[in-house]
């Protein structure tokens, strides 16, 4: 019983140290969706941008708010970039309220 207490424990101080993100992808377009390891860039506005480029989805995370970090939320929105072949996203939108935290980026693919 004491291994299962001290399990559970476990899972609930990980759950509050790394707290929960939902992260979902909305495809624009007919693009192909493939996986990649590059780094991927972050924009704070299009302007920033010097190449020519195709948004290829929007990507949604919602989380608690105050129980997940920010930098935990990026890192979480990147990984998902890689997995769509994002080359670079672009911020959007950091709704925050009292109990949620939900950011809004798209997506991009340059041009080549």
């Amino acid at each position: 019983m004491k291994i299962k207490l001290f399990i559970l424990g476990i899972l609930l101080l990980n759950l509050v140290i790394n707290g929960c993100v939902n992260v979902s992808v909305i495809p624009l377009g007919n693009h192909e969706l493939y996986s990649h390891k590059n780094n991927v860039i972050v924009f704070a506005n299009r302007e920033s941008i010097k190449k020519e480029f195709e948004e290829i989805a929007i990507i949604l995370s919602k989380s608690d708010a105050g129980f997940v970090s920010d930098n935990v939320i990026m890192e979480e929105i990147i990984l998902k970039a890689q997995e769509i072949g994002a080359d670079a996203i672009i911020f959007e939108e950091d709704n925050s309220s009292d109990f949620t935290q939900s950011v809004r980026v798209t997506a991009i693919r340059y041009k080549d």
